[in-house]
């Protein structure tokens, strides 16, 4: 009898399983709709597809399926009658003139849509095929300065095409690295497919502080253009030490990070290579995050083998504040034509970072996790000890950039 119940009980518990997995199948489905054809939402969990309108068959330059719906699950809908200024639009307003324009909060769609804007400057091309080539141009990095942001908002640009799916391809300083044909093609291969008015751009955002990457690169194309991101260097070590750790708590982040600066000495921060010899995993991961921040050690190897004028160097903080003059820039660094509209780019107030403007009027933004002002979570006695690690670094990188950044020390 005993043994009855039990394989009654296993089969209940399985039965409840098959069940509670079917629901999640069906819901997943249902949420992830605005990923589907016209099958269901079990097709779509073992064959996802990328972004395709039901309603409509637009098909872009390169022969891609464009999404010209937005019926996505996480949508607001914001009006902007009222608003002053057309390249800002305050929710809370709208919100009153009950408008119709919709502002989708949601990470994975921002390329898509800079993609259609793109394609609609960009038009169609003729008889002309588009062909692989090489990169003209390298995003180096750094980790947690906003290269995606910067990324999928240059990407906007009709005469530039990003390597995307996925954005970070460590050619040169992965194990796919070689100077053989079948390694270079493989690299090309891996490229976008571009029209001859056209560069296409990589970018990888551990380049910058690998030493191994700089002599590669200057093999590859010693005229290759590059472009650097920096971040307001506590900023960014707080920022990357929590996107690493992102199960410890701030007091234990700021126990570790006082723990890991009270071992540090002018050796150590002259050698980051010994980062590796701390004496917990933990602990040498913290100051391990701290190189990344130290600007000067390898700008200084990179402007050894390239010319400053090579590198164009941004501040994150800059770009956050408006990133249409920084784009700007990059055109103008880059020789390429001014067309991406000023409008391009609107500035969310409730966010208070920018989004895309979609072509069909609304917002395209980031999710909840970006531009979180992290220095606020920690203490006081840990962030001076931090401004005063990193300000002998930031005085020689400053130097050597021949320009200074507002960083408050």
């Amino acid at each position: 009898m005993g043994n009855e119940k039990k394989t009654f009980c296993r089969r209940t518990g399985v039965c409840i399983f098959i069940v509670l997995c079917f629901i999640y199948v069906i819901t997943y489905g249902y949420m992830k709709d605005m990923y589907t054809t016209d099958k269901g939402g079990i097709y779509h969990l073992f064959f996802p597809l990328p972004l395709k309108d039901t309603k409509s068959n637009v098909t872009g330059v390169y022969g891609e399926h464009i999404d010209d719906s937005f019926n996505a699950f996480n949508v607001r809908n914001y009006g902007d009658d009222n608003t002053k200024d057309s390249s800002v639009i305050n929710p809370t307003d709208n919100e009153k003139n009950n408008g119709t324009l919709k502002t989708l909060f949601n990470s994975t769609l921002v390329y898509p849509e800079a993609f259609r804007i793109h394609n609609k400057l960009y038009g169609h091309h003729g008889n002309e095929t588009c062909e692989k080539r090489f990169p003209s141009c390298i995003l180096l990095g750094v980790y947690k300065c906003g290269t995606r942001e910067l990324m999928d908002f240059i990407s906007v640009h009709p005469n530039i095409l990003i390597k995307n799916d996925p954005y970070e391809f460590p050619f040169f300083s992965g194990k796919l690295y070689g100077t053989s044909n079948s390694s270079l093609e493989n690299f090309r291969h891996r490229m976008p497919c571009i029209f001859k008015d056209q560069i296409s751009f990589t970018k990888f955002a551990g380049y910058f502080t690998d030493s191994k990457t700089i002599e590669r690169i200057y093999k590859f194309d010693k005229n290759m253009k590059m472009i650097l991101m920096v971040r307001e260097p506590v900023q960014r070590f707080i920022s990357h030490v929590w996107f690493t750790h992102p199960t410890l708590t701030f007091d234990r982040i700021n126990k570790l990070l006082a723990d890991s600066l009270q071992r540090t000495s002018a050796r150590w921060s002259r050698l980051p290579t010994q980062i590796s010899k701390k004496k917990t995993p933990l602990d040498g991961s913290m100051m391990n995050l701290l190189r990344y921040s130290e600007y000067d050690i390898p700008y200084e190897r990179f402007t050894k083998y390239f010319s400053k004028d090579q590198i164009l160097v941004i501040e994150s903080e800059e770009f956050k504040r408006d990133p249409y003059p920084v784009i700007h820039k990059i055109e103008t660094y880059l020789e390429l034509p001014h067309k991406i509209p000023k409008d391009t780019y609107v500035y969310n107030i409730e966010k208070k970072y920018h989004c895309l403007k979609s072509l069909n009027g609304g917002q395209i933004c980031y999710d909840n996790a970006r531009g979180r002002d992290y220095k606020q979570e920690i203490n006081n006695v840990t962030m001076q000890k931090l401004r005063e690690y990193f300000h002998p670094h930031n005085e020689r990188f400053f130097a050597k950039l021949g320009k200074r950044f507002d960083w408050n020390y």
